[in-house]
């Protein structure tokens, strides 16, 4: 009796060299010849948990290991085996269609689950396993929560704002998470954002803080923009900032005013009646698509090194 202690890779997953190769078929009795060891059971093992190659998106796509990463928006109707494993694994990082059945049924076409084509969404994994003519979707794992950069910036100079334009509609939701310090006298004061450049009274908010061990809230309305957190000022001990985190929901529709909630912290010195942070929230009272996002603070200007990213999320 031949037994195998096979290890556990550790290694992540690599284009190899080497494929699925058919195994001979031996009788009873027979030795098992070396080479069948060392070669076809070893390179069709790795073949199941390697990656090969990336695949481009089209008609007809050809896998050779039991996971490949799938490029490209062309559809696809059916998976050939060059050489692997009956069952892959197939990430699309594009959003190609994948066609139900193409051709009646033709062999090496592809039964999806839900029986009909489907669209796929970006980063999506979808998993199919040969039964002898056709190719059968047995797993289809949803994308992630994916973050897209949609701007960075650190300040090598003072400037009055953060203003990102032409933000594409594409995302379900923007995130903004701004850190710095401003310039103006005294120890902090209000960070704020506007939304396509409007800077009329059409802005409302309010926040829940602590300073040190007290609550405290505060809400204004009609405002020129949304306040939704504090900055250390000039007067703040040296090398304080402040930090917002701000989650901009179903910006790009077009039916509901926009609102805005935040988390901050400006904690200016070190006396703890003097660590202030809280949340807030803010709506601007426009239907209208946001496709600029300007932060700034309620006055003077953010000191070099204030840095600001938004993201994208999700589509």
């Amino acid at each position: 009796m031949i037994r195998l202690a096979l290890e556990p890779r550790r290694r992540p997953l690599r284009e190899v060299a080497f494929g699925y190769t058919d195994p001979p078929t031996f009788v009873a009795g027979a030795v098992l010849p070396a080479a069948t060891l060392n070669t076809n059971l070893r390179d069709n093992l790795r073949s199941l948990v390697d990656a090969g190659g990336d695949l481009v998106a089209a008609n007809s796509i050809a896998i050779t290991h039991g996971f490949h990463k799938v490029t490209g928006n062309t559809g696809v109707a059916e998976i050939t085996r060059v050489s692997g494993p009956k069952e892959v694994w197939l990430w699309f990082t594009g959003t190609p269609t994948i066609t139900h059945t193409a051709g009646g049924g033709a062999a090496n076409s592809l039964v999806l689950l839900g029986g009909a084509n489907y669209a796929v969404t970006a980063n999506e994994i979808l998993v199919f396993r040969y039964d002898g003519s056709q190719r059968r979707e047995v797993v289809r794992k949803a994308a992630a929560q994916v973050f897209a950069l949609v701007a960075n910036s650190t300040l090598g100079a003072p400037a009055a704002n953060f203003d990102v334009q032409n933000i594409a509609a594409t995302y379900a939701a923007l995130k903004l998470v701004a850190a710095g310090r401003g310039d103006a006298a005294g120890t902090f004061q209000q960070f704020g954002v506007r939304f396509n450049n409007a800077a009329t009274a059409i802005y409302d908010h309010g926040k829940v803080l602590f300073a040190g061990a007290a609550a405290a809230g505060v809400a204004t309305a009609a405002d020129t923009g949304m306040n939704l957190g504090e900055w250390p000022d000039s007067s703040a001990t040296a090398a304080k900032q402040g930090q917002a985190d701000v989650t901009i929901m179903h910006y790009a529709g077009t039916v509901f005013h926009k609102v805005a909630t935040a988390t901050w912290n400006d904690i200016y010195n070190e006396t703890v009646g003097n660590f202030r942070g809280g949340a807030a929230a803010g709506t601007w009272r426009n239907t209208a698509a946001i496709n600029r996002s300007t932060t700034l603070l309620s006055s003077g200007n953010m000191i070099t090194g204030s840095r600001q990213t938004l993201y994208g999320l999700g589509v």
